[in-house]
């Protein structure tokens, strides 16, 4: 009988394996040593409320004929184990798909401390081993505590406006959505002590608003625990704003409108059924909209040219005798000649004056 050569790695590997033994980090099945491994999870993160899907990857989930293995799914705040203990939370409607897929719903986490993991465990059925661990962290959803949640409730079109919301239960993740479309430059800063109660504590999140379609949105703070919504809380104001913002009398010069959705419109200098106009009006005077012709109080601003989405340039030639504060507005004409015309942004005023 041939003796196995005994070398120094084989030595170390096997001293190796004595501590891991001792240590408790093996279990043993059959006649092979495995630690449990560690699964993968679709989302490692989440709220309280009960219904999540979460994914679940690993292995070992059937065995070579195809049977599945997976008993209890629980969460647990100590650890996993074997002998599950009182503290466990038993996972809803696990589906074992494959030997490597199982999904499954979470149960209610209730009464979790905000930003705790959890241990999630895949046990076998006879609960003798521990097929997989991974985490799992639990957050608070977040909440308006405040009687003024934003600092500011409107800003334009074309974005750029600052606004603050303030709540609790803010994480580093957070995001506001203003109408579907998400805050940039975002920062967050979390409040001390964590009272709920809309002041000491309060957590702030400050960004920059994107281009928008005017109208009423609603303002989503979304964190990993979940979400709290603001419905019509922010109005996007269909506004514009011109530049330069005063013209010399009679003196043809072209202008620079901002505002948005430009791209969607066919600008026209006259009017017509199904295009859309750049018109200077006296301001206070409000451009009386007609059926088939150009809105009284008014005059064009031709050769419009659309730069981008949130951009275009028109040239003013003709204005009136008398120097004064005039209104930029953008037009859209009916699709029949008795539909009348549809103001579609709020005034930017540019002043006309001898130089």
């Amino acid at each position: 009988m041939r003796t196995p050569k005994f070398t120094a790695k084989r030595a170390i590997g096997l001293a190796a394996a004595a501590a891991l033994a001792v240590a408790g980090t093996v279990t043993f099945a059959s006649s092979s040593q495995a630690a449990a491994q560690s699964l993968k999870l679709s989302y490692s993160t989440g709220g309280e409320t009960a219904g999540r899907i979460l994914s679940v990857t690993g292995k070992g989930f059937e065995n070579a004929a195809g049977v599945n293995q997976v008993g209890k799914v629980f969460f647990s705040a100590t650890a996993c184990t074997n002998t599950p203990t009182a503290d466990l939370v038993l996972a809803a409607d696990i589906n074992h798909v494959s030997a490597t897929n199982i999904t499954l719903k979470t149960p209610a986490l209730t009464g979790s401390v905000g930003g705790k993991a959890l241990f999630l465990c895949v046990n076998n059925k006879a609960d003798t081993e521990v097929l997989g661990t991974a985490k799992y962290t639990v957050y608070l959803a977040p909440v308006d505590n405040t009687t003024t949640p934003l600092s500011v409730t409107s800003g334009p079109t074309w974005g750029g406006t600052t606004l603050t919301v303030t709540g609790e239960n803010f994480t580093p993740k957070t995001k506001v959505l203003v109408g579907g479309k998400e805050l940039t430059k975002t920062k967050v800063v979390i409040g001390s002590g964590r009272v709920v109660d809309g002041t000491a504590g309060d957590d702030t999140i400050t960004g920059t608003l994107p281009v928008s379609t005017a109208g009423a949105k609603d303002v989503v703070v979304q964190t990993e625990g979940g979400k709290d919504t603001e419905v019509g809380a922010f109005t996007v104001v269909g506004a514009l704003k011109v530049s330069p913002d005063n013209l010399g009398l009679g003196v043809t010069r072209a202008i620079t409108v901002t505002g948005s959705d430009f791209d969607s419109k066919s600008f026209v200098d006259a009017w017509a059924a199904n295009k859309s106009v750049v018109v200077l009006a006296r301001a206070g005077v409000t451009a009386a909209l007609a059926d088939t012709a150009a809105p009284a109080n008014s005059l064009p601003c031709v050769a419009v040219q659309v730069v981008d989405d949130t951009t275009l340039t028109c040239k003013v030639t003709t204005l009136a005798a008398d120097a004064g504060a005039y209104t930029v507005q953008v037009i859209d004409a009916g699709a029949t000649t008795n539909s009348a015309f549809t103001g579609v942004s709020k005034d930017a005023t540019v002043s006309v004056s001898a130089f």
